[in-house]
């Protein structure tokens, strides 16, 4: 009987590692978050201020709401505003969402991977290239998507998606 329960707690370890494990996606994940990631990188390059601050994962603004005591409308508004003023300085073209090798976790019970977004931004007469580092997570059937470049960027969906533990930011 002892044999069993080692046996038993075995498999229960390795069904545990394997739920955190990155997969590539399967072709119905792939074609859902190509078809969100393209329309997100459009309402990027229009600077639709508002229908990028929605795209954010559902627990964004609610867990900074909670962090700074601000109803969670307030943080929306602000967000808006600023992307739209980002928006007047610069101007981004040819933006892309590239899934090239995107792998999926489904840490938790939710599904989140990483893709890049790509494009040119018109900084002051100059065209930069960008290339951000932007998680989608899945959520009601639809993938919401947030920059992660920086530690802070990565701290804050960290905040909000605690099951997220393996997230490394940057370019």
């Amino acid at each position: 009987m002892p044999r069993l329960s080692v046996l038993l707690a075995l498999a229960l370890a390795c069904a545990a590692g394997l739920a955190h494990a990155e997969r590539a996606p399967t072709p119905a994940e792939l074609k859902s978050l190509g078809k969100d990631a393209d329309a997100f990188a459009r309402n990027t390059e229009r600077n639709r201020a508002a229908k990028v601050i929605d795209a954010l994962p559902e627990r964004v603004i609610p867990s900074v709401a909670v962090q700074a005591s601000t109803p969670p409308k307030l943080i929306r508004d602000t967000l808006i505003d600023q992307a739209k003023a980002f928006g007047k300085t610069a101007k981004p073209d040819d933006v892309t969402a590239d899934l090239t090798g995107v792998m999926l976790d489904d840490a938790g019970g939710l599904t989140w991977g990483v893709v890049r977004l790509k494009g040119t931004s018109l900084f002051s007469g100059q065209r930069v290239r960008f290339d951000t580092k932007t998680i989608a997570i899945l959520e009601d059937g639809e993938w919401h998507f947030a920059r992660i470049d920086t530690q802070a960027q990565a701290d804050l969906i960290r905040a909000a998606y605690p099951e997220i533990k393996d997230l490394t930011p940057g370019q």
